[in-house]
């Protein structure tokens, strides 16, 4: 998404430059339109005509650069990252204990083709008849 950029000349002033880029609106005072035409011919290309006023830009959320903190410094950063790292191993070491248990219960169920089958089914199966359909007992040969 490109950025957009405007010098509002209504609510904080001809030398107020606002940036929108990425659904967040970046107001900066005290600047002068030859750095927002430079901007502009940095961004696209885009010159704004020097006799015709820009209009005013006045979005409802305003997200002002003193309301927020700047970007974190690498230490402070670096110290992020690790807590947010040990976090992450204690949540993926609790369902890795979970799954060793159920890969127990899993590896001890009957299986027939693959899938798990009740080991009733299996029980009954086996006695009434074999695969041929025989009861058991071995047929006699007469010559």
């Amino acid at each position: 998404m490109a950025p957009v950029v405007a010098a509002a000349a209504g609510e904080g002033g001809p030398d107020q430059l606002t940036l929108s880029f990425q659904g967040e609106v970046f107001v900066f005072d005290s600047v002068s339109p030859e750095k927002v035409q430079a901007v502009l011919l940095l961004l696209g290309g885009y010159e704004v005509p020097t006799g015709v006023p820009t209009p005013g830009m006045t979005p409802t959320n305003h997200r002002y650069l003193g309301d927020y903190p700047g970007r974190l410094s690498q230490p402070q950063r670096a110290a992020s990252l690790n807590r947010f790292r040990e976090k992450r191993k204690e949540r993926c070491f609790d369902k890795k204990i979970r799954y060793t248990v159920r890969k127990e219960v899993a590896l001890r169920m009957q299986r027939k083709k693959g899938q798990f089958t009740s080991s009733k089914s299996d029980e009954l199966g086996s006695s009434s008849a074999d695969w041929n359909g025989n009861s058991g007992q071995e047929e006699q040969e007469t010559t």
